[in-house]
């Protein structure tokens, strides 16, 4: 009997926003204005393991240094033919104090320490594609931490990953994100599909109190 684990690592895509002025020169108008947003959208597969052995699939994303980095969505699902066993996971953040002094290593900061909320899976739904064939997919949420059984409904100052600003020095070796999951047991291949959207700030936003205090946006 051996723990199988599979490490998927993604570098997320920069898409800076066009601003309406530049932040030095009015600051306090487009603050909350993110600089642009970092995105990780992937699809891959989750390898079969036979009878008697477990699975751990460990997924890191590395988001842009010297950016303040909120996030914004996470759509993560499975789907396949046939009805994978993958339940329940995690999702770490690696905090780290605003303006420093930062873990620039990871004996500074190892996984153990970032800030992990549960996923929770939703039941498998079928669905018949436009070629007759039959897929069953299944979503993972951010678990209710009063209840570990429920999907959070986020808000403003919700014990959430979505409330977190992440500054994390930019020589640091770690991930910035990471997904865990695990199951027991055999379990048949599995395509799966992340989506996870970041809202980038630059430090002199991110040091603006209109970021925290007030609700981000899109446009002014």
């Amino acid at each position: 009997m051996a723990v199988v684990v599979q490490t998927e690592d993604f570098t997320a895509d920069v898409f800076p926003f066009k601003q309406p002025v530049p932040y030095d020169v009015n600051l306090d108008r487009s603050a909350a204005v993110p600089f642009g947003q970092a995105i990780v959208n992937e699809q891959f597969a989750i390898n079969s393991t036979g009878a008697g052995d477990d699975a751990s699939v460990n997924i890191g994303m590395f988001l842009p240094p010297n950016y303040c980095s909120m996030l914004r969505s996470l759509h993560f699902q499975k789907n396949n033919a046939s009805v994978g066993v993958f339940g329940d996971g995690n999702i770490g953040l690696a905090y780290q104090n605003p303006g420093g002094p930062y873990g620039k290593t990871m004996a500074a900061l190892p996984e153990s320490d970032y800030l992990w909320w549960s996923l929770v899976l939703s039941e498998q739904q079928p669905t018949i594609l436009r070629d007759g064939s039959t897929i069953y997919f299944a979503s993972w949420a951010i678990a209710d931490k009063t209840t570990n059984t429920t999907a959070m409904t986020v808000s403003q100052g919700t014990d959430s990953p979505m409330n977190v600003p992440l500054w994390v020095d930019p020589t640091y070796p770690g991930r910035t994100a990471v997904i865990n999951l695990t199951t027991i047991g055999a379990t048949n291949a599995t395509s799966v599909r992340l989506n996870a959207v970041f809202d980038l700030f630059t430090y002199e936003q991110a040091h603006s109190a209109e970021v925290m205090s007030s609700p981000r946006r899109l446009a002014t």
